[in-house]
């Protein structure tokens, strides 16, 4: 019994330190999953918790070393909220998710339109990646808005065009069978963004791509969408 009540208290002080530890050290890990997941740098600034909600503070994702511009994304802030006893549930219901001041750097390497920066990260994210935890839940964010959102198109001739300001964009329910870690969540944004971005009539006439040829390399799906 002494020997059980030992380990017990060990234990406990060993996830005691873990969490203390990746309290203290949120955005240097989030900043490494990512990096992990998009196999580029990925930098946060600040990750800030909350009572219901947990705030991202100036998101970073680099480019792959074949783009012009050093950036593909950023975002100033990402605020996602939640109770904590969400995350204990299945399904996880994540309240609102809301990414603010948004820029994206789309670049196209080929005349044929099907290769670029934003083909190979989601590429990099697809893939298959062992984790010593990973959370076997369905999660659904029922609220995912972004705002402010700046678009820059690199042609392969190296010509470069503005989106006009794209002031909102809003998903309902978007769900996921990973689970919610924050890296998670930031997955799931990036592929549903990069999906709809390409539907905007805008992107459409400078990048002159049928959408079937876009079809096989981003989730394009038909949502609710406020631009300017």
């Amino acid at each position: 019994m002494r020997i059980l009540l030992r380990t017990l208290i060990v234990l406990l002080i060993l996830a005691c330190g873990f969490a203390t530890y990746a309290y203290f050290n949120a955005a240097q890990i989030l900043s490494n999953n990512l990096s992990e997941k998009f196999q580029v740098p990925v930098k946060v600034e600040q990750v800030d918790f909350k009572p219901a909600s947990i705030s991202i503070q100036n998101l970073t994702v680099s480019n792959p070393p074949k783009a012009k511009e050093p950036t593909a994304f950023k975002a100033r802030q990402i605020d996602i909220t939640a109770p904590y006893r969400a995350y204990l549930k299945d399904p996880i219901l994540i309240d609102t998710v809301l990414i603010q001041d948004v820029y994206v750097d789309v670049e196209i390497y080929d005349q044929s339109k099907t290769k670029g920066n934003w083909q190979t990260l989601l590429a990099n994210l697809k893939r298959d990646r062992t984790k010593f935890f990973v959370l076997e839940k369905t999660s659904v964010i029922k609220n995912l808005i972004l705002t402010n959102i700046h678009i820059q198109i690199i042609m392969p001739d190296g010509k470069k065009h503005v989106v006009p300001l794209i002031k909102r964009l809003e998903f309902k329910d978007v769900s996921s069978e990973k689970g919610i870690p924050i890296d998670e969540i930031t997955e799931i944004v990036m592929q549903k963004l990069m999906g709809n971005l390409f539907l905007q009539k805008s992107i459409q006439t400078i990048i002159e791509a049928p959408l079937n040829l876009l079809r096989g390399i981003l989730p394009i799906k038909n949502e609710h969408i406020i631009s300017n």
